[in-house]
């Protein structure tokens, strides 16, 4: 599902994720999709952010962020969810 929300998002002008970073952000995508986490929205910037949900919680990754958990879980390190800052979701 991220992965037709990711193809949605990109075609807006300001998408400015490309390259290796666009390679990088689909793969961590696809990783927040097997965690029932969903790309929510997409804010542009120096370090373009990415807000994922569920039903209860919004996480919010800098692309910076995004390029460091990718790093580690290469070398084998997965990611800490329990030290992730999150949002609850307001009723």
């Amino acid at each position: 599902m991220n992965q037709e929300l990711l193809s949605i998002i990109a075609k807006k002008p300001d998408y400015q994720v490309k390259g290796e970073d666009q390679k990088i952000v689909e793969f961590f995508t696809e990783y927040m999709d097997h965690n029932s986490l969903w790309l929510l929205r997409y804010e542009a910037g120096d370090d373009p952010r990415f807000i994922f949900t569920n039903d209860a919680q919004h996480y919010i990754f800098s692309l910076s962020e995004i390029k460091e958990y990718y790093k580690n879980m290469k070398s084998g390190i997965p990611m800490k969810w329990e030290e992730i800052p999150f949002e609850y979701i307001g009723k």
